[in-house]
């Protein structure tokens, strides 16, 4: 609660120009500045003499230093029996300055001094010069101002800092009325503090630091190493601490006198563990640590039930440091490394590397490889699980595929430690795999797809096939099928072994040559333990086997039982037989890399995993949770970070080329292609806030589609407005030619005209809207119709005018050719035939035969009819000449 005496004044204004000015190296910024100033009133009658209390102003003045330090502030002068400090928050300059008027009187009461210390502290907030050495400006000032109004043991504040302040529980305020306000600017207000003694809980702030033990995540040996910490812990920070506190989860919780021994006590207790565990290249401890500044207080003294459950978030073996201490810390030391923030449920934190065993800071790994086969029984054949026999291996109770590993591929690093830690822990992890029967976990299904091809349920998955495929068989569903062995086989899934032996023994009599009686004699060997009677049956049904893919899966089965029995050069034999069968596996190539890596060939055996993981994605996430490769996991991490970071490259540059073609593409795209993209949009989106492989996989194909989509309207809109272009453009240009043509020109003017103006909307239409949208599609049709109207009109006109051209040529030529014939057939008849005649009749007088009498008669006739024959021979020409036009 606060009280705010109503005032027609205004908070004074802090100018900084002219200390800007006169600091021009220095940075102006923000803070809330504290001046405590203390004294030590001694007696009149003993003021000549000298009083032991003096000698104690130094060190009341560093413990002051410290209690301001733990709160988050940072002292810049303590000198002259006062202090100067600043804080980057507000309500904390108050809460320290509550905190040290308490701790004051806590000191007095400890030394039971004669002439007690009184303390008189002001507080102002607004901006500030800071240079290298000191602080500059009217906050500063304002500060000390009210420290000097202040009345011993009192606190003042200016009006900026009650109002930071005012909603702090059981603090009030009061405003305070100085009777001489000379030296106080016009319009400053100043409050007092008054505070609940009863509370003074609240505004007490400690240095936390808290080591809590993840005792599923390792063997029964750390809880003698914890053991053995806690007994020495007194070497390790029993000069640091104020407090221990054991929990019931025995966390050990530490109250800490300054804050500069976070980190050396951190590492300290991370030297210690490490050094004590078995396997020192591990690169996991399984602690958690949380530093933190609070009110963690009761009764002024230190209390530990309030830390931030959010350890489920928290990975083992780093340190993590609130954000207001971290701040603080900051301005104190140097913290190595490169701290990096985080958020969980709105709490903010910086997660410090503590030795160099731990990941980089800027490199994720999973942490939990080691975690998920702790136990002190031989690993067990199907799942490499180190707490159950191979007759109680969950994975005989999976039937086919789960997709856990894929399912896992969409989770980020951060993510697949979350949920793998809350499964080891035994919690309630993120869910349950829907494909799974028994409603086993995520993590628990993909830690089981790891081996599935050494499970029952795979052998099943070749019982019947004729597919000499690898990868096409580990892909597909196995069939409930009938016979002997399948019953034999059966019976060793709910691990009846009597019932199966006896079944599989006849069965070797009735099919001595089926290599699948002695693959499941095998697991049932297995299962028994005789591991050496396993090698024999692996071997007679690798014997007996008749196509190369059965003969690989008979390998691969002898390849992990060497592995189990730890004879590596023989496993290795067998997977290099696999590829003499040339047989296309990627579990070989799995087995492959995995025995390259023991064998010292890190650099074929990553590049391997490099070009499997790019045939199969679920491989990513295989090789990062395999127990088998926690020794390498640091090589096996640094391939797998080059291959998510090419992915990522690769999925952001797809984005931006989807984004580029939606951009140029959208106005050829309809509302179905719209919400598609839409939709793929969305979901892209979500899948770049997973960082994960699979993730940016299907981002590449969503952007593929959208790029392919769009590409493939374009195409279609391009082809549909052109050719619609085009044909208008070729009609247009038939009827200009003939038009331009046109010999008489009167004739076809509004014809012309008409072409014109159609020619000038057709030019219009292609510069309507953007090109190829759906706007200017719409006008091409509209177009198309209104000019297909017009044109039909006008080139039936133009047709007329054809026919019309084509008369007049036709009856010139024939008029043309009637004329020749006629002049010549008149020629003739009217020159050449008398001459003809007369010459005739005169050759005839010689003899005596009858002539020509009556000239004219013949010569008539011969005009006649020749006239007639050169105007059908005329009219057959012109006839001929239309119709070879």
């Amino acid at each position: 609660m606060a009280i705010h005496s109503h005032s027609d004044t205004k908070p004074l204004t802090k100018p900084g120009s002219i200390f800007a000015d006169a600091y021009p190296d220095s940075l102006l910024e923000i803070f809330a500045i504290l001046v405590a100033r203390f004294e030590n009133r001694k007696n009149e009658s003993d003021s000549s003499e000298k009083q032991p209390e003096e000698g104690l102003l130094p060190d009341l003045i560093a413990e002051a230093s410290s209690l301001l330090a733990t709160h988050g502030g940072t002292v810049i002068q303590s000198s002259d029996g006062a202090l100067q400090a600043y804080f980057h928050i507000g309500k904390n300059a108050v809460k320290a300055a509550i905190a040290l008027r308490h701790a004051l009187g806590i000191y007095n009461a400890s030394k039971n001094l004669q002439s007690p210390f009184h303390v008189k502290i002001g507080v102002d907030y607004g901006e500030i010069i800071r240079d290298t050495d000191n602080l500059h400006g009217n906050t500063v000032e304002n500060a000390q101002l009210l420290s000097d109004i202040a009345s011993p043991d009192e606190i003042c504040v200016s009006w900026p800092v009650f109002n930071l302040s005012k909603d702090l529980p059981a603090v009030y305020f009061e405003m305070v009325h100085p009777w001489n306000r000379k030296k106080i600017p016009e319009g400053f207000e100043i409050y007092r503090i008054v505070w609940n003694p009863t509370q003074k809980t609240s505004c007490l702030s400690c240095v936390i630091l808290c080591f809590r033990p993840i005792w599923k995540l390792w063997d029964q040996t750390f809880a003698d190493i914890w053991e053995d910490l806690i007994s020495n812990g007194q070497t390790l920070w029993g000069g640091h601490s104020d407090q221990k506190e054991i929990l019931d989860d025995r966390s050990i919780v530490l109250i800490l006198k300054s804050m500069e021994s976070i980190l050396p006590l951190s590492m300290a207790v991370s030297k210690f563990l490490r050094k004590r565990i078995q396997n020192s290249t591990t690169s996991l401890i399984p602690i958690q640590i949380i530093a933190d500044i609070g009110p963690y207080g009761e009764n002024w003294q230190a209390r530990t039930n309030g830390l931030p459950p959010l350890w489920e978030k928290l990975n083992p073996g780093y340190l993590y440091i609130s954000e207001q201490t971290y701040a603080s810390l900051q301005q104190k030391i140097e913290i190595p490394g490169n701290a990096i923030h985080r958020t969980y449920s709105g709490q903010s934190f910086y997660q410090v590397g503590l030795d160099n065993e731990l990941p980089s800071q800027e490199t994720k790994r999973f942490l939990y490889q080691k975690a998920l086969i702790q136990g002190d029984l031989l690993p067990c054949f199907y799942c490499g699980d180190r707490k159950h026999h191979p007759t109680k291996c969950p994975s005989k109770n999976i039937p086919e595929n789960t997709g856990a590993l894929n399912q896992l591929g969409y989770c980020s690093i951060d993510e697949l430690n979350d949920i793998f830690y809350h499964h080891i822990i035994g919690e309630n992890g993120p869910g349950v795999n829907p494909q799974v029967e028994d409603s086993l976990s995520l993590p628990a299904s993909g830690f089981f797809e790891l081996k599935r091809v050494f499970q029952l349920r795979f052998f099943r998955s070749f019982w019947n096939t004729t597919n000499e495929e690898w990868n096409n068989i580990r892909k597909s569903r196995n069939k409930s099928e009938g016979g002997l062995i399948w019953l034999a086989q059966d019976s060793l899934r709910v691990s009846e072994l009597t019932k199966a032996e006896s079944m599989l023994v006849s069965a070797m009599n009735k099919y001595p040559l089926d290599y699948r009686v002695y693959v499941a004699s095998g697991f049932l060997d297995i299962e028994k333990g005789d591991l050496s009677r396993a090698e024999h049956d692996f071997s007679e049904a690798y014997a007996i086997a008749k196509t190369n893919v059965q003969k690989a899966f008979t390998l691969l089965l002898l390849s992990r039982l060497y592995w189990i029995t730890g004879n590596l050069d023989k496993a290795y034999e067998k997977v290099q037989r696999i590829y003499s069968l040339n047989v296309d596996s990627v579990d070989a190539m799995y087995q492959d890399v995995l025995l390259k890596l023991f064998q010292g060939k890190e650099k074929l055996a990553c590049q391997r995993l490099s070009r499997l993981v790019q045939e199969d994605r679920e491989f990513f996430v295989a090789a990062m949770i395999d127990p088998d490769l926690a020794p390498y996991s640091g090589i096996v991490g640094d391939t797998l970070e080059i291959i998510l970071n090419r992915a990522r490259q690769d999925a952001q540059s797809a984005v931006s080329d989807a984004d580029n073609e939606y951009e140029l593409s959208k106005v050829v795209l309809g509302k179905s292609d719209l919400n598609d993209i839409q939709i793929l949009q969305t979901k892209i989106e979500q899948l770049l806030n997973k960082d994960s492989y699979c993730g940016y996989l299907d981002i590449i194909d969503h952007c593929n589609s959208i790029i392919t989509t769009c590409r493939k309207r374009t195409i279609h809109r391009r082809r549909e407005i052109w050719g619609i272009l085009r044909e208008l453009n070729k009609r247009l240009e038939t009827n200009m030619m003939f038009v331009e043509s046109y010999p008489y020109k009167s004739m076809v003017r509004s014809c012309r005209q008409q072409l014109v103006h159609s020619s000038e909307k057709i030019r219009h239409v292609q510069s309507i809207g953007p090109a190829l949208s759906q706007e200017q599609l719409a006008a091409c049709h509209s177009l198309y119709e209104e000019l297909t109207k017009e044109w039909d009109s006008l080139e039936s006109k133009l047709r007329g005018l054809n026919c019309f051209l084509q008369f007049c040529k036709a009856s010139l030529h024939f008029l043309r050719w009637s004329g020749t014939f006629m002049a010549i057939t008149w020629f003739l008849g009217l020159f050449l035939f008398p001459l003809i005649i007369y010459y005739l009749n005169a050759f005839l007088s010689g003899f005596a035969t009858l002539t020509f009498s009556n000239v004219w008669f013949y010569q008539k006739n011969c005009v006649l009819f020749g006239s007639l024959a050169g105007i059908g021979v005329a009219l057959a020409i012109t006839i001929k000449s239309l119709f070879k036009k």
